[in-house]
């Protein structure tokens, strides 16, 4: 929807409808899908926190992958299917990424996943735009609710 000038907020907020609408979202089927990571600002985003266990800080790396498969977007009535690829990152003692052995082999992947994966100089922003294939697992909500998600536990090069 493009901004309108013209558009009454008061008039939108007092409209009436008679249709009940959907509480949930029917997931992404568990499988391989194609995708590709988003360009969008936060498509490529990083979550930071502090653990309430140890208090230390932890660090997260938040990938959005748009699926692209028009079968998958027809039977789930969307337009648009997207999934979140989280990556807990392991940070040294400076508070930057670890490059060390046996450390954060899940960016490791993820970067081999899109080619990038090789010396030279290398941004979290080149991940923006790269094809992927994602495998999907769905979760029930831990929250007691039927709420069902859909998790990426799993990348590889799109092919």
């Amino acid at each position: 929807m493009q901004p309108n000038q013209n558009f009454d907020v008061n008039a939108f907020m007092n409209e009436t409808v008679d249709a009940v609408l959907d509480t949930s979202f029917v997931p992404v089927p568990d499988g391989d899908h194609m995708g590709q990571i988003g360009t969008e600002e936060k498509s490529v985003d990083i979550a930071t926190g502090i653990s309430p266990k140890n208090q230390k800080p932890w660090m997260r790396l938040d990938v959005q992958v748009e699926l692209t498969d028009p079968n998958l977007k027809a039977s789930l009535k969307r337009d648009r299917v997207t999934v979140r690829y989280g990556i807990m990152l392991d940070l040294n003692e400076q508070g930057k990424l670890d490059m060390r052995p046996q450390r954060n082999v899940n960016l490791g992947k993820l970067r081999d996943a899109v080619n990038q994966n090789r010396p030279g100089p290398w941004s979290f922003a080149m991940l923006k735009g790269q094809p992927v294939k994602v495998r999907t697992k769905q979760r029930k909500a831990e929250d007691g609710s039927d709420n069902i998600y859909t998790d990426v536990v799993a990348v590889a090069k799109a092919q």
